[in-house]
């Protein structure tokens, strides 16, 4: 059980949507409701399968190690198992480096886009992936005469038991239809990324009463050989039955680790008990 002290120590912001006030933590980007934890959209989502991805996480440590041990080479600096063993610890690290790295161009990315259409003030941004980016958005922003209804808004599914952050509804081309879209700075549109905008559809609806049937992506890559994508579909019913399936499996995933955490722990108990026996029945031999 979390302590509530160092939980609402943690907590960074409230938000009230009515029929709920969601806690919600910047640390690790988790959520609360009534001091209890809520799993995001995005960890759901996670669980979906990622063949691209995973190929990528068996690679780039191999190709990292690899670079490495061609470097050593090329100084003629000598290898041995130390040193090949930093080489390896390192190489294992790649990915979370990598990943961080991307993580945090689309934070800013968000941030920055967010500080544009409230017509807040913001620093024209130095690093040369974050404005490409950012230049790809704009340039969808403005030639399709957007208007953004509602942004970074925090949902919560009081049916379902999850939450998430939306990026934007809109509205295009002085159109009355409404968009529900997420912003990606990846270099690629994956299909859990529509999951995740269903869920996000599930949660407003729930709250507000209004059902967005045109969800979208729009992709604003970091890479320069890449161009920026929208994808909009139309809502699907087996998109929301999908992330429901991933929520289920979720759920198993926690429940597993929680009765795992348990059986340890009464193994310990165990363990103690059986020494304190064994000194008593010491004491009195």
């Amino acid at each position: 059980m979390l302590n509530i002290l160092n939980w609402r120590k943690k907590m960074n912001k409230v938000y009230k949507l009515g029929h709920v006030d969601l806690h919600y933590n910047e640390e690790d980007h988790s959520y609360f409701v009534n001091e209890k934890r809520v799993p995001g959209v995005t960890s759901i989502s996670k669980l979906c399968d990622k063949p691209a991805l995973n190929n990528w996480l068996k690679i780039t440590p191999l190709n990292a190690l690899f670079d490495k041990i061609k470097q050593s080479l090329a100084t003629n600096t000598p290898i041995d198992d130390l040193s090949l063993k930093s080489m390896r610890d390192e190489s294992l690290k790649a990915c979370d480096v990598i990943k961080d790295k991307a993580g945090d161009i689309g934070t800013v990315v968000h941030d920055l886009f967010e500080n544009i259409v409230q017509g807040k003030p913001y620093i024209e941004p130095q690093d040369e992936k974050v404005l490409r980016c950012l230049n790809h958005v704009m340039l969808w922003y403005k030639a399709n005469n957007v208007k953004v209804l509602v942004q970074e808004k925090k949902v919560f599914s009081k049916r379902y038991q999850y939450a998430g952050t939306l990026d934007i509804i809109c509205t295009m081309n002085n159109k009355k239809e409404k968009y529900l879209l997420d912003l990606k700075t990846s270099n690629y549109i994956t299909e859990d990324m529509f999951y995740q905008l269903h869920a996000y559809r599930q949660a407003y609806l729930e709250e507000t009463g209004e059902k967005i049937n045109k969800l979208g992506i729009i992709k604003a890559p970091k890479n320069d050989n890449l161009n920026m994508e929208i994808m909009v579909v139309d809502y699907q019913p087996s998109f929301m039955k999908t992330f429901l399936g991933l929520l289920e499996q979720h759920k198993c995933k926690q429940l597993f680790k929680e009765q795992s955490r348990q059986k340890k722990d009464d193994g310990r108990r165990v363990i103690v008990n059986k020494q304190l026996k064994e000194k008593w029945e010491a004491k009195i031999q």
